[in-house]
């Protein structure tokens, strides 16, 4: 379900935030972005989910994921 609801939020966002001569590249480069992070998201977790547990993958994403939204304030 979250794979529908964000990208579509997102996607929605990304539409009304740029002007109408670059819409198709602004939508272009968010979906090279999600799909990318897709990939390398796998890439990332897949192996550590491989040699630990699904909740040790699960709880270090979630902490990566915080620390993430920490560093986000900084680098805007």
């Amino acid at each position: 379900m979250n794979w529908v609801i964000v990208p579509t939020n997102f996607n929605t966002a990304t539409q009304k935030s740029v002007p109408l001569w670059v819409k198709g590249r602004a939508i272009s480069f968010y979906l090279t972005v999600l799909f990318g992070s897709f990939a390398v998201g796998g890439a990332i977790w897949g192996p550590f989910t491989r040699t630990h547990t699904i909740g040790a993958s699960l709880f270090a994403s979630g902490v990566a994921m915080a620390v993430l939204l920490v560093l986000a304030k900084w680098f805007r």
